[in-house]
């Protein structure tokens, strides 16, 4: 989609799935009824990859745009660990994480507090390591409505920001600090999607990166839709024993990103959607989620993490799977793409906007037409930016 952030829009046997939503509801909508040729949109699914800003701050507002509606939201299952204290009981909840950061041990919050992702994904990784799981998954079906009653609205607003004046008080480093804002803002946005999608009645489904890595074996979603690297599951794995549950919930790591393969037998192309994944775990995201599965057809992946070179290895792991036809690149900072993406040969890449040269956003558009030609080179056609860089 041509907007800030990342987002995408895919039409398949009928179907209409959104996955992640950019920067804001209000810019999304209006390109989604010009792209749909309609002021009426609805979405079959909706998908959010993981809580970041540029991913996530757009559903939280989605469903509140004129002639948007939905029939699901499929979401990282380690937020439902928080959705109901956050909505019923803000103010609470956000005491609980400042005390949480507030009391963790040093060593805990500066590792979780680091730049690097990889130093992130292996302290989140211990902490975890004893979490356990029941054997009741959801192999595809249908999600429930979360029923919350969320707190009366003069107490949310203040809570958070009473929550990062606290914090700022507290002294800690500076890195710590904004870690601690970090995380009170994804909490926002997790907050915001609860209510809205509870508001509008609006089954969710959970998908849990942390049950896929016990076992690696993805499970769940719907035929023209499936998790790479996640089980769907009614009930994600509640972190309640851990002193620090608040801080695992919300704490950003791009491991666990969820990956969703849109294939099926009617399917000429196949569509990977990576999201920020490095789409492999363990030292140096080495170990594929890939690992041991292929396809044969024609390949569409969105680049992950928006070119960035920090996911230089999800290049490999894609290859492994498939022979990519296509790489769509969308947000990012102006840095981006960087020179892994950038090797890939033009006539493969395309963005929804070009930060090197300075080119508008325009939409990408990737149009099967099988029927229409004999030749699989021709099978897509698309219509985007030349790629220059």
């Amino acid at each position: 989609m041509p907007i800030k952030g990342e987002s995408y829009l895919l039409e398949y046997v009928g179907k209409r799935v959104l996955v992640d939503g950019g920067y804001t509801g209000a810019a999304l909508a209006p390109v989604l009824k010009k792209q749909l040729g309609g002021p009426n949109v609805h979405l079959d699914v909706v998908v959010c990859t993981h809580s970041d800003n540029d991913h996530a701050a757009g559903l939280t507002t989605l469903l509140d745009q004129p002639g948007i509606t939905a029939s699901e939201f499929w979401l990282p299952g380690s937020w439902k660990e928080s959705v109901k204290e956050l909505v019923e009981e803000t103010e609470l909840f956000y005491k609980g994480l400042v005390k949480e950061i507030k009391d963790v041990d040093g060593d805990h919050i500066e590792t979780l507090s680091a730049e690097e992702n990889e130093k992130i994904d292996c302290e989140l990784a211990k902490l975890t390591s004893d979490v356990l799981f029941s054997d009741e998954g959801d192999p595809g079906g249908t999600g429930c409505t979360l029923e919350l009653r969320p707190a009366k609205p003069d107490t949310k607003t203040t809570s958070a920001a009473k929550a990062k004046q606290s914090i700022r008080r507290a002294g800690k480093a500076p890195a710590i600090t904004r870690r601690a804002m970090d995380l009170i803002d994804t909490a926002e946005r997790i907050r915001k999607i609860a209510v809205s999608v509870n508001d509008k009645g609006v089954p969710v489904r959970w998908f849990d990166y942390l049950a896929y890595s016990k076992d690696r074996i993805a499970t769940g979603g719907e035929d023209f839709l499936t998790p790479v690297n996640a089980k769907e599951l009614r009930e994600p794995p509640t972190l309640s024993g851990f002193a620090l549950r608040r801080f695992i919930a919300l704490s950003r790591a791009n491991r666990e990103s969820i990956v969703f393969l849109s294939s099926g037998d009617d399917a000429h192309v196949d569509v990977m959607f990576c999201g920020d994944s490095p789409m492999g775990d363990g030292p140096r995201y080495a170990n594929s989620f890939l690992s041991g599965k292929r396809t044969h057809g024609p390949l569409i992946a969105t680049v992950p993490h928006h070119g960035a070179d920090s996911n230089v290895m999800a290049y490999g792991h894609i290859a492994g799977f498939g022979s990519v036809s296509f790489w769509i690149r969308a947000g990012g900072k102006p840095h981006h793409p960087q020179s892994a993406y950038r090797a890939i040969p033009g006539a493969m890449r395309t963005c929804t906007h070009c930060p090197h040269n300075r080119l508008p956003l325009q939409a990408v558009c990737i149009t099967d037409k099988y029927e229409e030609f004999t030749d699989p080179q021709a099978w897509l056609t698309v219509r985007s930016h030349d790629c220059l860089c």
